[in-house]
C-alpha cells in the first residue's frame, strides 16, 4: 500500500477457499510496503494442509516482501495445520531497507491429533 496523509496503515486479511491447501497447490504472494507505510497481514483462520495425492506432490507457499525505509510489515497468520501424509514447503524472502521493521509469526499445530493425523507422518520445510 502507498501511504496517504490521513492514514499510512493498512490491514489485509488473506482468505482461501475451503480453508486450506490441497496436494499440488502453490501460492505466491508478493508484497511491497512503501516508505513510511504500515501493512498488517492476517488470516481469517488456520491454513490446513491436506494429505498429498501422489508420492511426489507438494504444497508450497512463497512470500516475497520488500519493506522500504521507515516502514513496518506485520505478518500474523493463524497457524498452519498439517494433516497426516501431507507435504508443505514454505519460503519467505523479506528485504528490509534502512530503518524498516518486521514482525513475523510462523507457527503450526498438529491436525487431527486424536485420529493419528499429526504432521509426524508428513513433511514440512520452512
Amino acid at each position: 500500500p502507498s501511504p496517504h496523509r490521513e492514514c499510512k496503515s493498512r490491514t489485509v486479511f488473506l482468505l482461501s477457499h475451503g480453508g486450506g491447501f490441497v496436494s499440488g497447490d502453490a501460492v505466491n504472494l508478493e508484497i511491497v510496503v512503501e516508505a513510511e507505510g504500515v501493512l498488517s497481514l492476517l488470516t481469517q483462520g488456520s491454513t490446513k494442509i491436506f494429505k498429498k495425492l501422489t508420492p511426489t506432490s507438494k504444497t508450497r507457499s512463497t512470500i516475497s516482501a520488500h519493506v522500504h525505509p521507515h516502514s513496518l510489515l506485520i505478518i500474523l497468520p493463524e497457524p498452519v495445520v498439517p494433516f497426516a501424509q501431507s507435504h508443505f514447503e514454505s519460503l519467505q524472502t523479506i528485504v528490509l531497507e534502512s530503518n524498516a521493521s518486521l514482525v513475523f509469526l510462523d507457527w503450526m499445530v498438529g491436525g487431527r491429533v486424536k485420529m493419528g493425523g499429526s504432521a509426524r507422518q508428513g513433511c514440512m520445510a520452512f
